[in-house]
């Protein structure tokens, strides 16, 4: 079941991602900025988060590791944002699908892995 369901998942979010730079661009044209937009998106995204996981926030523990992680995501899709707000779209998606690889290139030159 879950090796059906790998396929359609990684198309479906690549769908979205390559998509998601057309909305914060009109957003751009209307007079709002990159930041504020992803403010605006990541408040109602926590907003719904909470409401539908309130029960099972109360069981979850927060350590250093994971607020660091999420102020990370944080960083990195803002950059996302404001990069195919000011960018050529086809450079930046391009740069974000890539991110994987260069990943691998820099974790094995600069960690050993």
């Amino acid at each position: 079941m879950h090796n059906r369901l790998a396929i359609p998942t990684l198309l479906t979010s690549s769908f979205i991602w390559g998509l998601i730079w057309y909305p914060y661009r009109a957003l751009s044209t209307l007079g709002l900025s990159g930041e504020v937009s992803s403010l605006l998106t990541y408040a109602i995204a926590l907003v719904l988060g909470l409401g539908l996981f309130t029960r099972k926030l109360g069981r979850a523990k927060f350590d250093t590791g994971l607020i660091c992680m999420a102020i990370a995501a944080a960083c990195a899709n803002l950059g996302y944002v404001l990069g195919v707000i000011h960018g050529e779209v086809v450079r930046v998606t391009l740069l974000f699908f890539l991110a994987p690889i260069w990943t691998l290139i820099l974790a094995r030159f600069l960690l050993k892995e």
